[in-house]
């Protein structure tokens, strides 16, 4: 197979991206959902969304992963609350880690929109024997409530069932549901949803009601549902929901952008999303508890120039600067013109915002928006006002005609797809191997990927074929993928291993070892890209040809996570080749543990280091090079 965009990641040659990022840095989101009806796009669809958008120079993409009451990634979190791992229509699929593939090989942030926030379940999707769905059948007691009792809240599109705001048990659903995104995914960012009242006669379930008497010396909240103390008191609880929510994913992953998009419709001194949704937003800003808020203001330009001063009104200085604008193509029954759709980013610009994300990918498409503004306002790449350099380069990719590889390798033909070019293959006869050597530009834990094509009948193709990753540290993993899996189409991760800068480093081996009896093992393309969650601390971004260090840089970086529960990963600065030995010692300076004594490169490092057995507690690192030494101390909480 050929990768289209060979030119740029096949020759290992690889140039620093830098140059490329003309314009003033600048949050260029689009909202995308995957969803064609009731169904999904393909991981093709999925694959050219990310290229248009990538190609017109977008730098964010918000992609749908709480939808419709499903999360569409296979939740652990919420098989354990509802009986399912993700929506039945996706099959064996996980949609957000195909859309992280996709969203990475193009050097995108992906940010996990949570859309349905406190909402779970819409009547218009229908679940045979779950007329409120999966979630409400095992938790009836989690329905949210109006004043007269009903759990059914319309809007045009049809009911949506919303969970209680103040149930204990389904705020820590909500809580773990988002945080297993922070710890399983490599996802740049998580945007919050719905963290609102659906309007403001809501908030009479039994438990909002109970921890309200408990708080007011038995008294019930007032019948009306605009009483402002009653207003006051269920917005102040989604305050500390959000905070909640917002801590706990910085704890698993302090590098994840929490991000929100709440609404603001007015050019005075109203304040709509409280007013109306009790949703206090410029709180979460001004406490710290969001990184970035896309504020809706889905109107023309001319009120668009009214709104967002209206908007900022109530935040502090330094809260400002995480406040976007939410823009749209199709507000309400309005459609944007080419000219308007331009005047609203200039008006955005004009503002001092630094940027904006636009609802939604669909409408730019049908609509043909994204060429225009290409070529009017998003001239050349952008960085992001909120990070530091390049976080986010495009993925290594070498195509299996440039790898090396044993005789028995045959060609096959095109099937078609959004890759140009065929791929290889083997039979069980033999022994037969293809390798694929990388230029790694920066040491840090990798994920690896292969690509599959499907070019014979899948009864033909082997269940079971083996991919040898070789790692920095010496060890190999064995992993397998089945491609007689139709679902297995595309990219699909093998694993997260630990790679050393350098040329010429063998990391994927596939074989024909054990694929079964007149089996055949299809070889093409293997992609690499830079983990940021297991990589935080890493100072060179995947393509750039700067060195990793700056100038005699030496010492330990901050280990990630930190407190750490099992496993972190300890990253350190060498300013030359030489010998190195990190050791990890008690507070009573007793020896626990050698992590390396050895030879290496200068650069920067990343060493895995697993708490074992140890008890929780503080522990030194030390790291000695020569005469230089460094120590970091660093938890262990089990």
């Amino acid at each position: 197979m050929k990768p289209s965009r060979c030119s740029l990641t096949i020759s290992l040659m690889f140039v620093s991206l830098i140059s490329v990022f003309a314009q003033e840095p600048e949050l260029r989101g689009v909202w995308m959902t995957p969803r064609s009806g009731n169904g999904f796009w393909s991981k093709t669809q999925i694959a050219q969304a990310m290229d248009s958008v990538a190609n017109n120079n977008f730098n964010v993409v918000y992609f749908n992963a709480w939808s419709r009451g499903w999360p569409l990634w296979r939740s652990s979190v919420f098989f354990a609350e509802a009986g399912f791992l993700t929506d039945p229509a996706t099959g064996e699929r996980d949609i957000l880690q195909e859309a992280i593939a996709e969203a990475h090989r193009r050097g995108l942030e992906l940010e996990a929109w949570m859309e349905y926030g406190f909402v779970g379940w819409w009547s218009g999707y229908n679940l045979p024997g779950y007329p409120k769905g999966s979630l409400f059948a095992r938790h009836p007691d989690w329905l949210g409530r109006d004043s007269n009792g009903n759990d059914q809240f319309p809007i045009d599109l049809g009911v949506y069932y919303w969970m209680s705001h103040n149930h204990p048990a389904a705020q820590d659903f909500l809580i773990r549901l988002h945080r297993e995104i922070a710890e399983r995914y490599d996802v740049d960012g998580i945007e919050l949803d719905r963290i609102r009242y659906p309007r403001l006669d809501c908030g009479y379930d039994s438990s909002s009601i109970a921890i309200y008497r408990s708080e007011h010396g038995g008294v019930a909240p007032p019948a009306s549902p605009s009483d402002p103390g009653w207003m006051r008191w269920r917005a102040d609880k989604l305050i500390a929901f959000h905070r909640a929510v917002y801590d706990s994913i910085k704890s698993a992953n302090r590098n994840v952008v929490v991000s929100n998009a709440p609404s603001h419709y007015a050019s005075g001194s109203a304040y709509p999303a409280y007013e109306t949704f009790l949703q206090d937003w410029r709180a979460w800003l001004n406490t710290g508890k969001l990184d970035a808020a896309q504020i809706q203001m889905y109107v023309q330009p001319t009120l668009l120039q009214a709104y967002i001063p209206s908007a900022l009104s109530g935040l502090q200085p330094e809260a400002r600067p995480k406040a976007y604008a939410g823009i749209a193509v199709k507000p309400g029954t309005l459609t944007m013109t080419a000219a308007e759709m331009i005047g609203l980013i200039s008006t955005v610009r004009a503002s001092g915002l630094k940027g904006q994300s636009i609802w939604y990918y669909n409408d730019l498409v049908s609509m043909g928006y994204l060429g225009l503004i290409k070529s009017q306002v998003y001239t050349t790449r952008a960085g992001l006002p909120y990070r530091t350099g390049i976080w986010r380069d495009e993925g290594l990719i070498l195509d299996e005609s440039r790898a090396s590889r044993s005789a028995g390798w045959n060609a096959s033909p095109p099937v078609g797809g959004p890759w140009e070019g065929g791929s290889l293959w083997a039979d069980s006869t033999g022994t037969e191997a293809i390798e694929y050597r990388f230029t790694i530009p920066a040491s840090a834990y990798y994920e690896i990927y292969a690509y599959q094509t499907q070019p014979f009948l899948l009864t033909t193709m082997t269940a079971r074929a083996p991919y040898d990753l070789f790692s920095s540290d010496g060890t190999v993993k064995r992993a397998w993928i089945d491609q007689s899996n139709p679902t297995n189409a595309g990219w699909t991760k093998l694993d997260d291993v630990p790679l050393q800068r350098g040329t010429d480093r063998l990391v994927v081996r596939l074989v024909n070892d054990g694929i079964g009896l007149g089996k055949r093992v299809v070889a093409d393309a293997v992609m690499l890209v830079m983990n940021r969650r297991l990589s935080p601390e890493v100072l060179v971004s995947v393509g750039s040809d700067e060195p990793a260090p700056s100038a005699g840089a030496f010492g330990l970086l901050q280990n990630y996570p930190n407190p750490f529960n099992s496993t972190t990963m300890i990253m350190y600065q060498l300013p030359e080749s030489g010998r190195v030995k990190i050791r990890v010692f008690d507070t009573l300076g007793r020896g626990v543990s050698t992590l390396i004594d050895e030879e290496q490169d200068g650069g920067v490092h990343a060493l895995p280091f697993s708490a074992g057995e140890l008890s929780s507690g503080v522990y030194l690192v030390r790291i000695e090079a020569g005469s230089l030494i460094d120590s970091r101390k660093i938890t262990l909480l089990k």
